[in-house]
């Protein structure tokens, strides 16, 4: 239990320690090279944005050490103080003296994902693989979904733009990842030709679209807000999806009431950190 404890607690400051590098490489990029699937490009050749990466990577490494050695409700929580490090971590790399109210902020959001997570299902797929929706439908879904929040955050003012994209960017990577479950089902029942798949091809598609959509986020939102969003949209988009393809959801008047009132939570403290001096909106 320590061992999962710690394994998670490093992970969460990896992954704060990857959104400050990412973000403040993507920012600095110039809105000639932001256009597409440019940005990656320009991205992929700047040391500390790699370097952001490997962070990433060692994240989610962390991350599964901890949930081999620990239950998911205590492994996803402690996972979620990523938005609490991110707060101190990047006013270090901009040398920025926060604000006690800068964390409390962090830590109100943190608090409200740890009640959805206590409220969504918390094995997506556990059926067993059972899919009564097709899964292109469920791939071309969120493709409509992405383009809809991609064409309308363009339209946006830079700190609405960041949310929106952020919200892409995690509904990306939670249909991924049940996607991705679903890969490994197969695999598990068919061998490797289990990874041609719609699933299989959805889950490259959806990686390289949600990394795209968070460096686009970064540029326009501070750093805490767009990794408060993405935290929030990711587990929410696996939780639906999950639902879509067969998983049961808690209808009780509880957990209803607990997803309700941890989402107000949320919302409150996504907003009260988008006031923070630190917001860097670049051209």
């Amino acid at each position: 239990m320590v061992l999962a404890i710690g394994a998670a607690l490093a992970g969460a400051v990896c992954c704060a320690v990857a959104a400050a590098l990412q973000h403040r490489e993507a920012v600095s990029i110039r809105s000639a090279e932001a256009v597409g699937l440019r940005l990656l490009w320009a991205l992929a050749r700047r040391p500390y944005w790699l370097a952001g990466v490997v962070a990433l990577l060692v994240a989610a490494v962390l991350h599964a050490v901890a949930l081999l050695n620990g239950p998911l409700t205590l492994v996803q929580p402690l996972g979620v103080c990523a938005v609490v490090f991110a707060v101190p971590v990047a006013a270090l790399f901009r040398r920025y003296r926060m604000r006690l109210w800068e964390l409390l902020a962090a830590a109100t959001v943190v608090a409200g994902l740890c009640g959805l997570l206590t409220a969504v299902p918390s094995d997506p797929m556990s059926n067993g693989g059972s899919t009564p929706v097709p899964t292109w439908t469920l791939v071309v879904a969120t493709v409509l979904a992405i383009g809809v929040l991609t064409v309308v955050a363009a339209r946006r003012r830079m700190v609405l733009r960041g949310l929106l994209l952020a919200a892409g960017a995690g509904i990306t990577f939670g249909v991924a990842a049940v996607l991705l479950q679903m890969v490994l089902f197969d695999v598990r029942r068919t061998g490797l030709p289990g990874v041609l798949s719609v699933a299989g091809a959805a889950v490259v598609l959806f990686a390289v679209a949600g990394v795209w959509l968070n460096q686009r986020a970064y540029r326009a939102g501070n750093v805490a807000v767009v990794l408060a969003v993405v935290t929030v949209a990711d587990p929410a988009a696996s939780a639906v999806t999950a639902v879509v393809l067969g998983e049961r959801f808690p209808t009780d008047v509880l957990s209803l009431s607990l997803l309700v009132i941890s989402a107000a939570v949320v919302a409150g403290g996504i907003a009260w950190l988008a006031r923070s001096p630190a917001q860097l909106a670049a051209a």
